[in-house]
């Protein structure tokens, strides 16, 4: 998973110390480095940190669960369509960058390492476009 040639190379991460050991329902990542817990938002392509540490990030977590992992929406994407194997994320047909919403309808379920290809190629397709720009995402959702 944190191999530098996956989809780390897509965020230019591929030489970043941190250690991706966790993800929400929406496939952002988290990891550990310097004994802090970042969160990558894979939409955005920003990470930041999360937590001091690991203890602090599982406080977290629990505290916040719905909001930390994507629960509810999953819970009711799952309700609606059938359950969602551990391999599996979210992805919006509707990007949430590009103006869609966090609703149970706006989202496929697709293996993660896909869900991670197709969020690199988004991040790398907006990164340097100014706020209101008109996008297309070349192949979004395409196998």
């Amino acid at each position: 998973w944190n191999s530098p040639d996956g989809w780390r190379k897509l965020y230019g991460l591929e030489n970043d110390p941190i250690l991706f050991f966790a993800q929400d329902l929406f496939a952002n990542q988290f990891g550990v480095a310097s004994n802090k817990v970042f969160r990558l938002d894979s939409e955005w392509g920003q990470l930041e940190e999360h937590s001091a540490n690991l203890a602090d990030w599982a406080e977290m977590v629990l505290k916040d669960y719905d909001f930390e992992t994507g629960w509810s929406l999953g819970r009711e994407w799952q309700l609606a369509n059938y359950p969602i194997d551990a391999s599996m994320r979210l992805l919006a047909k509707k990007p949430i960058v590009l103006g869609g919403d966090y609703v149970s309808d706006n989202f496929l379920a697709i293996p993660t390492s896909q869900c991670m290809q197709q969020l690199g190629l988004l991040f790398n397709e907006i990164k340097y476009k100014p706020d209101g720009t008109p996008v297309r995402v070349k192949n979004w959702l395409r196998k």
